[in-house]
């Protein structure tokens, strides 16, 4: 029994050991990386950026998070928000006063919610139509009122 004992304690330690070599070498080529370069965008030259957020029955976080959304450091000419809100509670009213404000002071906003009209897009949906070239029907609170907007993507 003690030379099975001696064998894997042996066994053990090599590859402890070979595992600390591994350690030191990938520490070194680490250490040896020259960082990137950072690429530096000039003012105006900004990607346009599509922020959603999926809200449910989030009556506590959906103005906060629509808050810090439109809180964002982008240029607003390429910033857009889209609150994907399939609420059946009070959240409903929540997002559109919040959809409101942040639309009066000039962001680009927009609240989709099934309730509002048929075929309305779902944060799935939502989703996959961005890459797609189609066109949808999708239904956005604007100040308050419903309205069905048609959307097409780029």
């Amino acid at each position: 029994m003690s030379a099975f004992a001696l064998v894997l304690v042996t066994l053990t330690s090599l590859l402890l050991f070979v595992y600390g070599i591994n350690l030191l070498y990938l520490s070194r080529r680490a250490l040896s990386l020259r960082p990137e370069a950072v690429r530096s965008v000039a003012a105006g030259e900004e990607l346009p950026v599509v922020v959603q957020l999926p809200v449910y029955n989030e009556r506590y976080v959906a103005e906060r998070v629509i808050d810090a959304a439109c809180r964002l450091d982008w240029p607003r000419d390429r910033l857009e928000i889209q609150v994907l809100d399939d609420s059946d509670d009070e959240t409903v009213a929540i997002v559109q006063s919040s959809v409101s404000r942040w639309r009066a002071r000039g962001v680009k906003i927009s609240a989709c919610s099934p309730e509002c009209c048929s075929g309305a897009m779902l944060p799935s949906e939502a989703s996959r139509s961005i890459s797609a070239p189609m066109r949808r029907e999708r239904c956005c609170f604007t100040a308050g009122r419903s309205t069905s907007v048609s959307w097409r993507s780029a």
